[in-house]
Protein backbone atom coordinates (compact mmCIF):
# COMPACT_ATOMS: atom_id res chain seq x y z
CA UNK A 1 0.00 0.00 0.00
CA UNK A 2 1.05 3.53 -0.63
CA UNK A 3 1.81 5.98 2.20
CA UNK A 4 -1.90 7.96 1.46
CA UNK A 5 -3.80 4.58 1.59
CA UNK A 6 -2.03 3.74 4.81
CA UNK A 7 -3.18 7.11 6.34
CA UNK A 8 -6.68 6.73 4.91
CA UNK A 9 -7.14 3.57 6.47
CA UNK A 10 -5.16 4.68 9.79
CA UNK A 11 -6.51 2.26 13.00
CA UNK A 12 -9.84 3.97 14.38
CA UNK A 13 -10.19 6.37 11.94
CA UNK A 14 -13.33 4.69 10.15
CA UNK A 15 -14.79 7.00 7.43
CA UNK A 16 -18.83 7.50 9.13
CA UNK A 17 -21.31 5.76 6.93
CA UNK A 18 -24.13 7.28 5.35
CA UNK A 19 -25.92 5.78 8.85
CA UNK A 20 -24.50 7.86 10.71
CA UNK A 21 -25.54 11.00 8.98
CA UNK A 22 -28.99 9.60 9.05
CA UNK A 23 -29.49 9.34 12.35
CA UNK A 24 -27.39 12.70 13.18
CA UNK A 25 -30.49 14.49 10.45
CA UNK A 26 -33.32 12.47 11.91
CA UNK A 27 -32.27 13.40 15.84
CA UNK A 28 -31.80 16.99 14.51
CA UNK A 29 -35.14 17.56 12.61
CA UNK A 30 -37.13 15.59 15.90
CA UNK A 31 -35.23 18.43 18.42
CA UNK A 32 -36.32 20.87 16.15
CA UNK A 33 -39.99 19.60 16.25
CA UNK A 34 -39.91 19.23 19.78
CA UNK A 35 -38.77 23.14 20.03
CA UNK A 36 -41.31 24.02 18.01
CA UNK A 37 -43.93 22.25 19.17
CA UNK A 38 -42.93 23.62 23.22
CA UNK A 39 -43.15 26.67 21.78
CA UNK A 40 -46.38 26.92 20.02
CA UNK A 41 -48.29 25.22 22.34
CA UNK A 42 -47.03 27.71 25.23
CA UNK A 43 -48.17 30.46 22.83
CA UNK A 44 -51.89 28.78 22.79
CA UNK A 45 -52.19 27.59 26.40
CA UNK A 46 -50.60 31.45 27.50
CA UNK A 47 -53.35 33.05 24.97
CA UNK A 48 -56.45 30.43 26.49
CA UNK A 49 -55.05 31.69 30.44
CA UNK A 50 -54.79 35.52 29.55
CA UNK A 51 -57.90 35.88 27.31
CA UNK A 52 -57.69 38.02 24.21
CA UNK A 53 -54.06 39.31 24.36
CA UNK A 54 -55.06 42.07 21.37
CA UNK A 55 -56.96 44.97 22.80
CA UNK A 56 -60.07 46.02 20.06
CA UNK A 57 -57.67 49.22 19.35
CA UNK A 58 -55.06 47.20 17.60
CA UNK A 59 -57.37 45.70 15.55
CA UNK A 60 -56.57 47.89 12.84
CA UNK A 61 -52.91 47.60 13.42
CA UNK A 62 -52.83 43.86 13.38
CA UNK A 63 -54.76 44.30 10.08
CA UNK A 64 -52.13 46.40 8.47
CA UNK A 65 -49.21 44.13 9.97
CA UNK A 66 -50.73 41.03 8.00
CA UNK A 67 -50.95 42.81 4.86
CA UNK A 68 -48.23 45.07 4.54
CA UNK A 69 -45.68 42.29 3.79
CA UNK A 70 -48.02 40.45 1.61
CA UNK A 71 -48.79 43.65 -0.75
CA UNK A 72 -45.45 45.41 -0.05
CA UNK A 73 -47.05 48.35 0.63
CA UNK A 74 -44.88 51.85 1.20
CA UNK A 75 -44.96 53.29 4.46
CA UNK A 76 -46.91 56.08 2.88
CA UNK A 77 -49.67 53.29 2.02
CA UNK A 78 -49.55 51.45 4.92
CA UNK A 79 -50.31 54.56 6.72
CA UNK A 80 -53.10 55.79 4.65
CA UNK A 81 -54.80 52.11 5.04
CA UNK A 82 -53.80 51.96 8.61
CA UNK A 83 -55.89 55.12 8.64
CA UNK A 84 -58.85 53.74 6.35
CA UNK A 85 -58.73 50.94 8.93
CA UNK A 86 -59.14 52.94 12.15
CA UNK A 87 -62.12 54.95 10.32
CA UNK A 88 -63.80 52.23 9.61
CA UNK A 89 -63.31 49.90 12.49
CA UNK A 90 -64.53 52.40 14.98
CA UNK A 91 -67.79 52.72 12.91
CA UNK A 92 -68.28 49.02 12.21
CA UNK A 93 -67.99 48.69 16.32
CA UNK A 94 -70.64 51.31 16.33
CA UNK A 95 -72.99 49.42 14.16
CA UNK A 96 -72.05 46.25 16.16
CA UNK A 97 -72.75 47.56 20.04
CA UNK A 98 -76.44 48.66 18.15
CA UNK A 99 -77.31 45.24 17.63
CA UNK A 100 -75.28 43.33 20.40
CA UNK A 101 -78.49 42.52 22.05
CA UNK A 102 -79.93 40.69 19.26
CA UNK A 103 -76.87 38.91 19.01
CA UNK A 104 -77.18 37.79 22.20
CA UNK A 105 -80.60 37.09 22.49
CA UNK A 106 -80.29 34.54 19.41
CA UNK A 107 -77.18 33.22 20.80
CA UNK A 108 -79.11 32.14 24.14
CA UNK A 109 -82.51 31.33 22.48
CA UNK A 110 -80.21 28.68 20.44
CA UNK A 111 -78.19 27.82 23.57
CA UNK A 112 -81.78 27.21 25.54
CA UNK A 113 -82.76 25.00 22.26
CA UNK A 114 -79.40 23.09 22.25
CA UNK A 115 -80.05 22.55 26.26
CA UNK A 116 -83.43 20.91 25.95
CA UNK A 117 -81.43 18.19 23.50
CA UNK A 118 -78.95 17.38 26.11
CA UNK A 119 -78.90 14.87 29.27
CA UNK A 120 -78.29 16.64 32.37
CA UNK A 121 -74.97 15.21 32.61
CA UNK A 122 -74.06 17.16 29.48
CA UNK A 123 -75.32 20.56 30.31
CA UNK A 124 -73.12 21.66 32.80
CA UNK A 125 -70.25 21.42 30.22
CA UNK A 126 -72.66 23.15 27.64
CA UNK A 127 -73.48 25.79 29.73
CA UNK A 128 -69.47 26.10 30.59
CA UNK A 129 -68.45 26.42 26.98
CA UNK A 130 -71.82 28.70 26.02
CA UNK A 131 -70.27 30.92 28.93
CA UNK A 132 -66.76 31.05 27.75
CA UNK A 133 -68.15 32.03 24.25
CA UNK A 134 -69.95 35.16 26.07
CA UNK A 135 -67.54 35.76 27.92
CA UNK A 136 -65.17 36.46 24.56
CA UNK A 137 -67.73 37.75 21.72
CA UNK A 138 -69.04 40.32 24.83
CA UNK A 139 -67.76 43.42 23.98
CA UNK A 140 -65.11 44.69 26.51
CA UNK A 141 -64.89 48.04 28.83
CA UNK A 142 -64.06 50.91 26.66
CA UNK A 143 -65.66 49.62 23.65
CA UNK A 144 -64.98 47.50 20.65
CA UNK A 145 -64.15 43.75 20.98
Amino acid sequence: MADDDLERHAVGTRPAGPWLKAVLLGSAILLSGMIIGGVLTYGVLSRERLGDPFPPERTPIRIVERIRHDLRLTDDQAKAVLDIFTNHHERMETVRMKVQPEVEAEMEAARKEVDAVLTPEQRPAWNKRCQEMRERFRPHAGGGH
